[in-house]
């Protein structure tokens, strides 16, 4: 993914990810500028659908979205996308 992720971005995100139909997403967010809460509650909502990777460096600013709301904890993260995409898997970039 990148560029901005906020209120008005987030729908077209969470669409995308309901409309996915495996067992485990990974998402890049090393591309996004800017996120704001909007993007925290898609990636909770998909994260209860299913395995939920979150690949590539985080942002500091989504690291610190994460780190200041509790939820860093909540998901898997990895820096490398392409450990996480195989059989089963779908990778939203």
């Amino acid at each position: 993914m990148t560029g901005d992720i906020d209120l008005e971005t987030a729908p077209v995100l969470d669409y995308a990810l309901l409309c996915v139909r495996t067992q485990r997403i990974v998402v890049d967010l090393s591309g996004c500028g800017f996120a704001d809460c909007a993007l925290l509650s898609v990636l909770l909502r998909a994260r209860r659908r299913g395995e939920l990777v979150l690949a590539g460096s985080l942002p500091i600013g989504i690291q610190r979205l994460f780190e200041l709301t509790g939820t860093l904890g909540a998901f898997t993260i990895t820096s490398d996308a392409g450990d996480m995409v195989g059989e089963g898997a779908f990778g939203a970039a």
